[in-house]
């Protein structure tokens, strides 16, 4: 009787296991903050409880039925994407993308990522035959521009674009300059844009609703000053590849998650366990 007493009040008490699993919540929340909840792992998660599991079975699995239910109602983060693409000009040009539908959740960023952005098309110069002497076209530049109601979005440096074509422009005659193709207008790709907080309201709807940007692109050939040259860049174009991205907060579900119900399961299991084990144990009066 004495060594069943003993061994009976060696037992952890069920005040000593709430009391842990209140611990490991708390240090559960303080870990979400330090790590972004992203950084904790299934795999990370599991190996903690294998090796609680051989010392401590019963309190392992009622803290890790805490732990999991904490885990199943933290809110993720989530994600929408929305591509497009659009020949940008020099007379601008508008496209639209899906608007956020608030019923989702709370947006935290809006990115607009530039995949591509590839020049082509052509442009002339004209010397008229007022003044003495040729014209040189000496180089050609482009920037590309994304803006919303709001603010400009993205602005490329003017970069420098190989064309073909005569330097030398004679009076009177007009030159025809093409863009030579393999070329981008981005320093390095994909370039991410945030989009300002101040005009996220732009980009939301209750439901449906699409939101309108524009590009344009701005030519820029150098010649001769003082020759009397003209330039028509009509033609000139930047094909362009985006994808819109929404990062949000979801909205809590009424109807439960996979994790949520499993979290459910595993408190059952941990409860049930260790009354079971409880009882199992009482010693037997004499």
């Amino acid at each position: 009787m004495e060594a069943l007493r003993k061994k009976s009040g060696n037992r952890p008490r069920w005040h000593d296991t709430k009391t842990g699993s209140e611990n490991l919540l708390k240090n559960y929340k303080k870990r979400l903050d330090e790590l972004n909840f992203s950084c904790i792992t299934d795999v990370e998660i599991g190996e903690t409880i294998n090796k609680n599991m051989k010392t401590n079975p019963i309190t392992t699995l009622i803290k890790s039925a805490v732990f999991a239910v904490a885990f199943a109602g933290v809110a993720q983060a989530a994600t929408l994407t929305y591509d497009n693409s659009v020949n940008a000009d020099t007379n601008d040009q508008t496209f639209t993308f899906s608007k956020f539908d608030t019923s989702l959740g709370s947006l935290t960023a809006i990115d607009l990522i530039i995949n591509s952005s590839t020049p082509g098309g052509n442009f002339t110069l004209t010397r008229t035959s007022a003044g003495s002497g040729n014209a040189t076209f000496t180089q050609f530049r482009e920037s590309l521009s994304i803006f919303d109601d709001f603010d400009t979005i993205f602005d490329s440096a003017l970069t420098p674009i190989t064309v073909s074509g005569n330097a030398s422009i004679a009076r009177p005659s007009t030159n025809l300059y093409t863009v030579n193709g393999g070329q981008s207008l981005l320093s390095s790709s994909p370039l991410v844009a945030s989009i300002a907080s101040g005009a996220w309201s732009l980009y939301e709807s209750t439901g449906a609703g699409t939101i309108t940007l524009t590009a344009g692109l701005t030519a820029d050939p150098t010649y001769t000053t003082g020759k009397n040259v003209s330039s028509n860049t009509a033609n000139l174009f930047a094909a362009t590849s985006m994808t819109l991205r929404y990062t949000y907060s979801a909205a809590p579900s009424g109807v439960p998650e996979p994790r949520q119900a499993a979290a459910s399961l595993l408190v059952l299991v941990g409860i049930g366990g260790y009354a079971f084990m409880k009882r199992k144990k009482t010693p037997v009066a004499v």
